[in-house]
């Protein structure tokens, strides 16, 4: 395992992970996800979907565990076994 990987087992052994949403503009979007005590949407777009938990070349969801960040796609291709134990 990586040393970001035992970073990260070792804050998600004491803390819950948290995701950073991905706002979204499209043609039928608006504010109304503000209206969510947890969204803070960027200000004078129009937001149509949140993107909670995402891997894609084109967008990538950070994992927060503790005091530790790291990208989802890496912790899916190189640190699985955090989420995942065989």
């Amino acid at each position: 395992m990586t040393s970001s990987g035992q970073q990260l087992q070792s804050a998600s052994s004491q803390n819950a992970f948290a995701f950073t949403p991905i706002f979204q503009e499209r043609v039928w979007g608006g504010r109304r996800l503000a209206g969510f005590p947890s969204k803070k949407l960027p200000a004078g777009r129009s937001i149509g979907e949140s993107w909670e938990c995402v891997d894609r070349p084109e967008a990538q969801s950070l994992v927060h565990a503790g005091g530790f960040t790291t990208s989802l796609h890496q912790v899916w291709t190189e640190q699985r076994d955090v989420f995942f134990d065989p």
